[in-house]
């Protein structure tokens, strides 16, 4: 049953995540650095959900109405996604999304959907009232995605592909362009191709219809991985773009398989975490894994290579702005 303890307001900002049973202390965490960051608490928050108990629902629920009473939790049918294919780290729920425009009360025309594997670092309303009404949506273009793969998905040469996990949509543009179901009839007759799920479902059939953001809202893990940089022959624009979201990212996106709840992840800035961790239910949680010996040292030379990298960084950064 959806719970929602106040009638929804035009003027709230509207955010969705989807989760499943593996994703709610996550969840906990990115909701808890949303409210921490972000000027104003007049947020409505929508959780699209799948495989969870009642008993870790409620615990979510009451904790997410310490920040706002405005919390709906939407239950979807995944009968319906049996056959979309899944690999990896990357469950049924990645899915979700696809069809925000169907699960969200019509009157809300526009929503920002964020994953649950996000750190949000900034106040959120200068992406909120970011103008997408000639849109579909607004997102950060996925570096490191290349021809290659857009082409065989079906994609036009050299249009530019974004990361599903950060987008602020247009509601109104997915239902008159009835998305979810030109999505689905896409995974129908293209399974085979698919290799970024529903990200790449997304990109093909929304390609020339979305707009391009900073990257710092959505910092994902090639921002921090100087060294892949000129091995995908970024341009000069996209070297300054990536080295800023990395010097000051927004959003820290937790891509790929290693997450910051694992002890073998690398990731430079994966305490931000544990930092908004602590704050919620789930604060006794311990790393999953335990790292070999040679894990360890990699992790701690990552860590002085990650201190080297942004002094270098920030020295370049201040050149480039002169």
């Amino acid at each position: 049953m959806n719970s929602l303890t106040k009638p929804i307001q035009n003027n709230l900002i509207h955010i969705v995540c989807s989760i499943d049973k593996n994703y709610l202390q996550h969840c906990a965490v990115t909701i808890t650095s949303i409210f921490s960051n972000t000027s104003t608490d007049n947020i409505a928050i929508s959780i699209i959900y799948s495989n969870i108990d009642n008993e870790s629902k409620t615990r979510l629920d009451l904790f997410i109405k310490e920040f706002t009473p405005y919390v709906k939790f939407i239950l979807i049918n995944e009968e319906d996604l049996k056959r979309f294919p899944i690999s990896d780290h990357i469950t049924l729920a990645s899915y979700y999304r696809i069809f925000l425009a169907d699960l969200i009360d019509p009157k809300i025309k526009k929503v920002l959907f964020l994953d649950c594997d996000l750190i949000i670092k900034k106040d959120l309303t200068p992406l909120w009232n970011i103008d997408i009404s000639e849109y579909s949506h607004a997102a950060v273009i996925e570096y490191g995605v290349d021809n290659i793969h857009k082409e065989s998905i079906g994609m036009i040469y050299n249009e530019p592909y974004f990361n599903a996990g950060v987008m602020l949509i247009n509601l109104e543009y997915w239902r008159d362009q009835l998305v979810s179901q030109k999505a689905i009839q896409y995974i129908k007759q293209n399974t085979s191709k698919i290799k970024y799920w529903d990200q790449d479902v997304l990109n093909f059939v929304l390609q020339s219809k979305w707009v391009s953001i900073n990257p710092s809202w959505n910092a994902t893990g090639i921002a921090f991985r100087s060294e892949v940089w000129e091995s995908c022959n970024f341009s000069r624009l996209t070297y300054k773009e990536l080295t800023q979201a990395s010097l000051d990212p927004y959003i820290i996106h937790f891509t790929g398989s290693y997450k910051p709840w694992h002890s073998y992840s690398v990731h430079p800035l994966k305490q931000e975490y544990y930092h908004y961790l602590i704050k919620t239910p789930w604060q006794d949680f311990k790393p999953i894994g335990k790292p070999s010996f040679i894990a360890k040292i990699i992790l701690r030379l990552t860590k002085h290579l990650a201190f080297f990298k942004n002094t270098i960084y920030i020295l370049l950064f201040r050149l480039l702005k002169k």
